[in-house]
């Protein structure tokens, strides 16, 4: 019974870590969460083709708007903005790789 009780908070805690991590910016502590469990879990739940294609324009669309997040906080520095350009770049390349090939 304490396994079952221990595994549902690990869940539940890892859930609740990875819902507020959906608002975090290039930078921030929970940003690593967002972008390597958040969206690569996405990525997984994407069965064909054109969803897997929809997920990275999604993806691509969220960089620009996280530089214009940072941009607009006056936290968008060179190296963040640098970090951002070539998440963007591989998330249109991507795209446009199973576009093309769908």
């Amino acid at each position: 019974m304490a396994i079952i009780i221990l595994v549902a908070l690990l869940v539940s805690g890892g859930g609740g870590v990875a819902l507020v991590a959906q608002d975090a910016l290039p930078g921030e502590a929970l940003y690593g969460v967002k972008t390597n469990v958040n969206e690569r879990m996405g990525a997984w739940l994407s069965f064909s083709a054109e969803a897997k294609a929809e997920h990275e324009s999604k993806l691509a669309i969220r960089r620009l708007e996280e530089a214009e997040k940072l941009a607009a906080q006056s936290r968008l520095d060179a190296d963040l903005a640098a970090e951002i350009e070539i998440s963007f770049k591989a998330h249109a390349e991507s795209f446009a790789a199973m576009k093309s090939s769908a």
